[in-house]
């Protein structure tokens, strides 16, 4: 078990996050193989992906679900440590029969793979996401403890 897992990811909030995740793909089924963990190879490069929170709204015109996704990226035989990577997706469609659209945040570096001078430890510990709807913007929070640190405004259309 790789140490962010170790740290954030215990049993209890693995079986939370399975549940919430099953609840939206009830609510909004589009989204099925869209929140699955990835692995890829290149190169002897390594990266491995996982949602860490999702979070479900909608209001009278759309239906949204929002992800946090943490990406961890190595090379084999080694040339630096592991890198983390986060970033948040946004998977949305009108109602009642849109067609689903998509975004990404910028992805943010938050453990330097060379030199731990470049780590954003201020970060480390956003692992939990909010959402919340206007009429046509989503809006999207990392959280600690419900308290915010980056948002996200993000437009629906």
């Amino acid at each position: 078990m790789k140490l962010f897992e170790r740290a954030t990811m215990g049993g209890q909030k693995i079986e939370n996050l399975k549940a919430k995740i099953d609840e939206i793909k009830q609510k909004f089924p589009e989204v099925t193989g869209k929140l699955d963990p990835w692995k890829r190879e290149w190169d002897g490069m390594y990266s491995s992906a996982k949602v860490t929170d999702v979070a479900y709204s909608e209001n009278e015109s759309y239906q949204v679900v929002a992800a946090k996704w943490h990406m961890e990226r190595f090379s084999h035989p080694s040339s630096g440590g592991t890198e983390w990577i986060e970033w948040c997706e946004l998977h949305h469609k009108e109602k009642p029969a849109g067609k689903i659209n998509s975004k990404k945040t910028e992805e943010i570096t938050i453990r330097d793979r060379y030199d731990p001078n470049f780590d954003r430890r201020d970060l480390w510990c956003f692992h939990e996401i909010s959402l919340s709807l206007s009429e046509r913007t989503a809006r999207l929070a990392w959280l600690k403890d419900g308290v915010e640190g980056i948002v996200y405004n993000l437009p629906l259309k």
